[in-house]
Order: structure tokens, then C-alpha cells, then sequence
């Protein structure tokens, strides 16, 4: 399995395009390696995560399909995918950052799927609060201006489903700036 996740990491980073049929095949092979050796997946796209910046929004929706498809392998190893994610936030290019924001909205829909699922056990620490609140911030301030109407779009369907996870405090402060983002679309 570890060899098959190698090969398709290998075709999804050779690639300067996004979403091409072969791509997507791939990357369809690394989250199905996923639903059954999670850890396996998760380095592979670890390795490829700091990488060259025309794999990087490939890895990141693998990532996301992955919490898609299966937020209670995904939702625990949330705190690794955030450490490697949020520093990179200010740098991905306006192209990218549609994918980047609706892989945050999955991540965040898997977290709210793995509460109904396991309610005894909140998978949210101190560490991954501090990176959603952290993510919360920059998509308003910063993604929801932006002037590109896709941009704004993914920004505040994101923004959406981070609404019920970042503190009570936060998203009071932030009522005044996120009301009049979500009217201006």
C-alpha cells in the first residue's frame, strides 16, 4: 500500500495542471488508502505539504475529499493538517485559495460530523482552537475582502461552518465585520 500511495502522490505532483482526469483517479486512490490506513495517507501528503506550491492545492484537496469521505479517520489528525496548513495561508495565490477555503469548510464539516457521531468526545483542544480561531480571522479579514467574488464566496461558506466552533467571545467580536460580509455577496 505504502509503494501505491508513493505512485499516486507521484502522478498528482508531477502535474503543473489542476484536476486533470488522471489527477483526480489519484487522488480518489489516496483517500480510499485513507478510509483504510489513515496514517499511511497522511504522510504521504505530509511530505508534499511544504512542497512545491503547483502540488500544494492537490494535497490539500485530497485532504479534503478525505474528510469527506471519512471525517472520523480524518477528525483526529485534524491538529496536523492544521499545523502544516494555517502558516501557509498568507501565501497561496488568489487561484488557489477557493480550494483552500472549501477544504477548510470540509475539515470543519468533519469535525461537526464526528461530534454527532461521538459525542462523548470533543476533538477539539486548546491547540486546535487556537488554529480555527486563527483560520477564522484571516478568512474574514483578509479572504472575505478580497475582490474576486469566488474568493469571497468559498471565504464565507467557510467562514459558515467555522461559526459553531470558534469560541463565543470570537465570533461576538467578529458579528460586526461578518454580517456585512455575508450581505455583500
Amino acid at each position: 500500500m505504502a509503494k501505491l500511495a508513493k505512485i499516486a502522490t507521484a502522478e498528482i505532483i508531477s502535474s503543473k495542471e489542476l484536476n486533470a482526469d488522471w489527477q483526480r483517479a489519484a487522488s480518489a486512490v489516496l483517500v480510499s488508502i485513507g478510509r483504510h490506513l489513515p496514517d499511511l495517507m497522511m504522510e504521504e501528503i505530509f511530505l508534499h505539504l511544504p512542497g512545491p506550491n503547483s502540488a500544494l492545492p492537490a494535497m490539500v484537496q485530497i485532504l479534503a475529499d478525505f474528510a469527506h469521505a471519512d471525517a472520523l479517520q480524518f477528525t483526529p489528525r485534524l491538529k496536523g493538517v492544521l499545523s502544516r496548513v494555517v502558516p501557509i495561508l498568507g501565501n497561496v495565490r488568489d487561484a488557489h485559495r477557493p480550494i483552500f477555503a472549501n477544504a477548510i469548510k470540509c475539515w470543519c464539516q468533519a469535525v461537526w460530523q464526528y461530534s454527532l457521531d461521538i459525542p462523548s468526545h470533543s476533538p477539539l483542544d486548546a491547540d486546535i482552537m487556537s488554529f480555527l480561531n486563527s483560520v477564522f480571522e484571516f478568512l474574514l479579514k483578509v479572504w472575505a475582502a478580497s475582490r474576486d467574488l469566488k474568493v469571497r464566496m468559498s471565504s464565507v461558506d467557510a467562514l459558515g461552518q467555522m461559526v459553531g466552533l470558534i469560541t463565543r467571545a470570537q465570533l461576538k467580536a467578529a458579528l460586526p465585520r461578518l454580517v456585512p460580509t455575508i450581505l455583500e455577496l
